[in-house]
């Protein structure tokens, strides 16, 4: 019945006797053909066209060649497996680690924040606003802050010095300068000096024109000087 299920069951099955025996009732209880023959001797048998039987297929067959090589790599694969996941919770660890401290120094500047401007109802960037609001402090005692027009050109002088300046304008804390450069190898220079300069510094809009190439250049202190690095 089994056999029946799997689809593999014979068709006929061969059944030596020997002398003097009856043969069994299986035609009608297997309802399978049964041929009937002699009594059999292995020496006897003829086995030139005998059909190979390998004993080793089905359920029974030994596992393929790539079988064996992945069971045999199956122990590093699980290390392997085991150190990525170490890895990736070590990882996870630190980063919400990180998390949660800046969360706390976020918070610890909002605090301070507060406690020094308790006037201040919207609090979006807490650094930020403390540098605006203590600049605004010192202008009122008659102080300049480094943000003002003369601190802001006087860091940009030794950078913008061998360009020639068309239109200057200040505003919001903010300096932003229109410069004729004679070529790209001049811009390109100061592209790199620019990176040296404790401000911001972001080149906008360029325009070649037949004199040279006009640069708009915008210069700021965006952020604490803490904070820059």
């Amino acid at each position: 019945a089994e056999a029946r299920a799997l689809k593999t069951a014979p068709t006929r099955i061969l059944l030596y006797l020997t002398p003097g025996t009856n043969a069994p009732q299986w035609s009608s209880n297997l309802s399978l053909d049964i041929e009937q023959r002699s009594a059999w001797y292995w020496q006897n048998a003829d086995t030139n066209d005998a059909a190979t039987l390998n004993l080793l297929q089905g359920e029974f067959a030994p596992p393929n060649k790539n079988q064996a090589w992945i069971q045999q790599l199956r122990p590093a694969l699980m290390l392997l497996g085991l150190i990525v996941a170490v890895h990736l919770l070590a990882t996870f660890a630190d980063w919400a680690r990180l998390r949660h401290e800046q969360r706390q120094l976020q918070n610890e500047m909002v605090e301070i924040f507060k406690q020094t401007f308790p006037q201040a109802t919207a609090i979006v960037d807490p650094a930020l606003q403390m540098q605006r609001n203590l600049a605004e402090l010192q202008r009122s005692r008659g102080t300049i802050v480094s943000s003002d027009f003369l601190p802001l050109l006087a860091l940009a002088a030794p950078v913008i010095h061998q360009a020639k300046i068309q239109t200057l304008q200040y505003e919001q804390e903010h300096l932003k300068i229109e410069l004729l450069m004679r070529d790209s190898a001049q811009l390109d220079a100061l592209r790199e000096q620019l990176h040296t300069l404790p401000i911001s510094a972001a080149i906008g809009a360029t325009e070649p024109i037949p004199s040279g190439i006009k640069v708009q250049l915008r210069l700021g202190l965006d952020r604490m000087p803490s904070e820059r690095k």
